[in-house]
């Protein structure tokens, strides 16, 4: 024990010597998490519209300024020809026009379904297909009072108003907005960057600079010393991935719903993935460039395939099944189902146990691997 706690503190010692490898550990995952909250999200706003209003009624004005009031759109121009929008889209000044024909609000005071023509920019298929749901969802809630007129002509009691009356409650992310979604999962990717790369690199340095021969030889064990490498990396991680939590609910105010000592518990179950990854990479690199490499090789196709930014059910159904042996995949199922719906033990077990089985394999195959390389 005592051996492994010399280890430890050598390798905190020689961690805090550097200057560059504590604003690696610390400063680079919190500017990370402070400019991709901001920058990766999925909600949409400001998209630019063109308008051609042929109808010009009352109904049609009460439509455009609806659209303004929702925030998510900016009018960029009024045109009356087919020919003017088009040219709005070959410039990249609008994604999106909305046509409203001539006897738009005759033909709904007539109890006509009249049509509108919705245009969108395929270049970027995400920002209009949100924009188009946007704009469906502005058009359903238009409310049309009838005049006593067309209310005894349609046959329909004074009340009735020509609209659907749809009345949605969102759970756990009222607003919709998709920093409650990325956020935490953006978390447990840092953990898993940081963790996984420096472990990797610090064995890896060793091996560089001739001290892991020089550990051989000695009378530590193979065990004593993988411990030993590992245990403060584990710590960072753990304090690193606090850190977060604290920028997450502070500075972004997403404040956790469930239990910490339960998230806690499972971030550790999660770091045993981490870190045998880290072993695994130093068993196959000789220098630090190569293991900074093949930790990214292993860390994108772990982050494409969490569900993070894709959900895993629009994937092709192999990849779907190749997800399942994704360790990050789970740890992102356990922080978001604990950090927005409070999500107890109870309904969370079965992903622990998966996450427990697929780092108690990564990590004994590392382990193995790594005393077969040092012997």
């Amino acid at each position: 024990m005592n051996t492994i706690i010399s280890i430890v503190r050598k390798e905190f010692l020689q961690i805090f010597r550097d200057p560059m490898m504590l604003r690696i550990i610390f400063l680079v995952p919190l500017i990370q998490l402070f400019i991709l909250g901001y920058t990766i999200t999925l909600d949409v706003r400001n998209v630019g519209l063109v308008v051609r209003d042929e109808d010009r009624s009352e109904l049609s004005r009460q439509l455009v300024e609806k659209i303004i009031h929702s925030r998510r759109f900016r009018i960029v121009g009024y045109e009356q020809s087919q020919m003017e929008l088009k040219s709005y889209f070959e410039h990249s000044l609008a994604s999106v026009s909305l046509a409203i024909p001539r006897g738009f609000e005759e033909d709904l005071l007539n109890g006509l379904k009249p049509e509108l023509q919705v245009l969108l920019d395929g270049v970027d298929s995400n920002t209009s297909a949100v924009a188009m749901g946007y704009l469906q969802r502005i058009i359903a809630t238009l409310e049309v009072k009838l005049p006593p007129a067309s209310l005894l002509k349609l046959g329909s009691p004074a009340s009735e108003q020509l609209r659907i009356d749809s009345r949605v409650r969102v759970w756990f992310n009222p607003n919709l907005e998709s920093k409650f979604y990325i956020l935490p999962g953006i978390v447990a990717f840092l953990l898993t960057m940081t963790t996984t790369i420096l472990t990797g690199m610090g064995i890896v340095r060793e091996r560089e600079i001739g001290t892991l021969e020089q550990l051989n030889v000695t009378p530590i064990r193979s065990y004593q010393l993988i411990l030993g490498k590992t245990i403060p990396f584990a710590i960072l991680g753990f304090v690193l991935f606090l850190m977060g939590l604290s920028v997450v609910s502070f500075w972004y105010g997403i404040h956790m719903a469930g239990s910490l000592l339960l998230l806690l518990f499972f971030a550790f179950i999660f770091l045993l993935t981490t870190l045998g990854v880290g072993l695994f990479v130093s068993t196959l690199a000789s220098t630090q460039l190569e293991a900074v490499f093949i930790t990214f090789f292993f860390i994108i196709f772990a982050l494409l395939m969490s569900g993070l930014f894709a959900p895993i059910h629009n994937m092709p159904p192999i990849v779907q099944k190749i997800t399942y042996l994704n360790p990050l995949r789970y740890f992102i199922e356990i922080i978001r189902g604990i950090y927005l719906k409070g999500s107890g033990l109870e309904y969370l077990w079965k992903d622990g146990l998966i996450l427990l089985g697929c780092g108690s394999a990564i990590l004994s195959l590392s382990i193995l691997r790594f005393k077969k390389r040092v012997d």
